[in-house]
């Protein structure tokens, strides 16, 4: 999977260290996922949380996150989007050939897909990557333990 994570998803995932934004980031710092961001993005990332992340722990994170992603070029975005902020992010997406958009921004969300990419909260990237390498979430391992999942 190739995904991009908003900047939302980043800060997030430093208030939560068992969340699937955590287990997102964790996964791409180990190089098992794929994410993408274009230089604006990662102007984003910087100056969002260069105020936020207050912690040196935090701070390494971040650091091995930036160091992980595949930088590439913004694709062209010709949706109607209701904040123009939000344009930087769809264009690193599309132009890295991102499957995700990884976000918790209802503009974003209510776009549902553009093309081959879906727009996603963590949870659901979680799920979906889970899935695709043939491992349970921890809700399906749980139902089936009750014998009641598939």
């Amino acid at each position: 999977m190739r995904v991009v994570l908003d900047t939302n998803v980043i800060i997030d995932a430093t208030a939560d260290h068992f969340s699937a934004q955590t287990k997102l980031i964790e996964a791409v710092i180990a190089g098992e996922l794929t994410a993408l961001a274009t230089p604006a993005v990662l102007r984003e990332y910087h100056r969002i949380t260069g105020q936020l992340l207050t912690t040196p722990a935090q701070r390494e994170q971040f650091e091995q996150l930036v160091a992980a992603l595949e930088n590439v070029s913004p694709g062209s975005v010709e949706v109607q989007i209701d904040d123009e902020e939000d344009r930087k992010i769809i264009a690193a997406a599309l132009g890295g050939g991102a499957t995700h958009l990884v976000t918790r921004d209802n503009h974003l969300l209510d776009i549902g897909e553009i093309d081959d990419l879906d727009m996603v909260t963590p949870q659901e990237c979680w799920n979906s990557w889970l899935a695709a390498r043939g491992e349970s979430t921890e809700w399906q391992t749980w139902l089936n333990d009750l014998g009641i999942g598939s």
